[in-house]
Order: C-alpha cells, then structure tokens, then sequence
C-alpha cells in the first residue's frame, strides 16, 4: 500500500505540470459552456451526463498526453457547467411555477369580481315605474 502511494506521488511530481494543465483547462471549458449556455432561450439546458460529455468533448480542448493528466480533466470537466446548469434549470421551474400560481389566483380574483358585478346590477335596476296619467 505504501509503495503504491509512493508510486502514485512520483509520478504526480514528474507531472505535476501536465496535471496543473488539465485541471485548468477543466475549469475553462466549464467557463466556456457556461459563457455559451443561453438559459432564457425558454427551454430547459440539457443536465444528461452524456450530453455535457459530448458539450465538452465539443469543446476541442488540448489533451495531455500523460493518462494520469487526462483522467484529470475527464474527472473535472464539465462539473461546474452541471452545477450551473441544475441551478438554472431549477430556477427556471420556480418561475414557471410562480407564474401559473399567479395566473390561478388572477383568474380566481376576475371570477369573484364578475359574480360581485353581476350581484351589484341586479339589485340596482329597479324597472322603471308606470307614468299615472292624471
């Protein structure tokens, strides 16, 4: 077990900078898919894991050569777009949500003034009296 942390650290130090890299390229194509999202195109953003696996692999980033250094990436790329993506989608529901609750209760509201209205000018119109002729 010690040897194979002591194995798994030597080479994370021989390539350390192909590591830093893929981290960093992780994080700009999430910045990148979130720069590119339009959330109020009125449709929910696809949040599959296959669909923001091929966003990113869409993304055309500079793969390291070092496996280590890619199983980085791969491990980072595209976990804050899913965030933001869940988070948009979620208040986009909330929205919709808060929409039809408000449309209930106006059409609620428009009904009970109808029935008032209707309640009011029935008991105002008096017919009119006959004229005596004197």
């Amino acid at each position: 077990m010690v040897e194979k942390l002591q194995q798994m650290m030597d080479s994370f130090n021989a390539n350390q900078h192909q590591h830093y890299r893929a981290q960093l390229q992780a994080v700009q194509v999430d910045m990148n898919l979130i720069l590119r999202a339009d959330p109020y195109e009125g449709l929910p953003l696809e949040d599959g894991g296959d669909e923001i696996r091929s966003l990113v692999e869409g993304m055309g980033a500079n793969m390291p050569g070092d496996d280590a250094a890619q199983r980085d990436y791969w491990a980072m790329a595209g976990n804050r777009y899913r965030t933001f993506v869940r988070e948009a989608n979620d208040a986009i529901e909330q929205r919709d949500a808060d929409l039809t609750a408000l449309h209930v209760r106006r059409t609620i509201r428009c009904s009970k003034l109808i029935v008032l209205l209707t309640r009011y000018n029935r008991t105002s119109i008096k017919p009119p009296s006959p004229k005596s002729t004197a």
